[in-house]
């Protein structure tokens, strides 16, 4: 969930705050790159940890095509 923006009266953004969606997971990225996000969390099992439900956002220019390394999406994830 978007939860506000570094923008001054009369200015464009140029950074996003990002929550998941428990909002114990917080960051700011560019503006840019807060076109999509997911905010569902994750499972550590997918990196070999013990499997579980996480806190975990995903936030990118396509959150579908972030992964791909070829897409030329810019974003991020973040887990706990």
């Amino acid at each position: 969930r978007e939860t506000g923006d570094d923008s001054s009266a009369g200015k464009s953004p140029t950074a996003r705050r990002i929550a998941d969606a428990s909002g114990d997971l917080r960051l700011t990225v560019p503006a840019a790159w807060a076109r999509e996000y997911a905010d569902g969390g994750w499972d550590p099992a997918a990196i070999g940890l013990p499997a579980a439900k996480e806190p975990g956002v995903t936030v990118a220019t396509k959150v579908s095509d972030w992964s791909d390394p070829d897409s030329g999406v810019n974003g991020v994830f973040a887990g706990a």
